[in-house]
Protein backbone atom coordinates (compact mmCIF):
# COMPACT_ATOMS: atom_id res chain seq x y z
CA UNK A 1 0.00 0.00 0.00
CA UNK A 2 1.51 3.48 -0.66
CA UNK A 3 0.20 6.15 1.11
CA UNK A 4 -0.12 9.83 -0.59
CA UNK A 5 2.05 12.56 0.61
CA UNK A 6 -0.49 14.02 2.22
CA UNK A 7 -1.20 11.16 4.23
CA UNK A 8 2.34 10.65 5.09
CA UNK A 9 2.55 13.87 6.40
CA UNK A 10 -0.93 13.52 8.64
CA UNK A 11 0.75 10.56 9.71
CA UNK A 12 3.59 12.29 11.07
CA UNK A 13 1.65 15.06 12.84
CA UNK A 14 -0.27 13.03 15.25
CA UNK A 15 2.83 11.09 15.70
CA UNK A 16 4.36 14.38 17.08
CA UNK A 17 1.12 15.09 18.52
CA UNK A 18 0.99 12.02 20.33
CA UNK A 19 4.47 11.98 21.75
CA UNK A 20 4.09 15.82 22.80
CA UNK A 21 4.53 16.47 26.44
CA UNK A 22 0.88 17.53 27.51
CA UNK A 23 2.12 21.07 28.82
CA UNK A 24 3.75 21.94 26.30
CA UNK A 25 2.11 23.34 23.20
CA UNK A 26 2.81 22.31 20.03
CA UNK A 27 2.38 24.98 17.29
CA UNK A 28 2.41 24.44 13.38
CA UNK A 29 5.42 26.83 12.81
CA UNK A 30 7.04 24.10 15.00
CA UNK A 31 5.65 21.10 13.19
CA UNK A 32 6.81 23.17 9.53
CA UNK A 33 10.45 23.42 11.29
CA UNK A 34 10.56 19.38 12.24
CA UNK A 35 9.07 18.55 8.55
CA UNK A 36 9.47 21.16 6.25
CA UNK A 37 7.44 22.09 3.33
CA UNK A 38 4.55 24.35 3.24
CA UNK A 39 3.58 26.05 6.19
CA UNK A 40 0.25 26.91 5.20
CA UNK A 41 -0.31 23.56 3.80
CA UNK A 42 0.36 21.48 6.85
CA UNK A 43 -2.39 23.88 8.63
CA UNK A 44 -4.99 23.07 5.59
CA UNK A 45 -3.86 19.33 6.73
CA UNK A 46 -4.47 19.81 9.89
CA UNK A 47 -7.59 21.63 9.73
CA UNK A 48 -9.39 19.01 6.93
CA UNK A 49 -8.48 16.15 9.56
CA UNK A 50 -10.44 17.99 12.30
CA UNK A 51 -12.89 18.08 10.28
CA UNK A 52 -13.07 14.77 9.64
CA UNK A 53 -12.91 13.43 12.91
Amino acid sequence: MQLTKAMEQTACILTLLATQEHNIPLSSELIHQRLGGSQSYLQKLCVSWLLRT
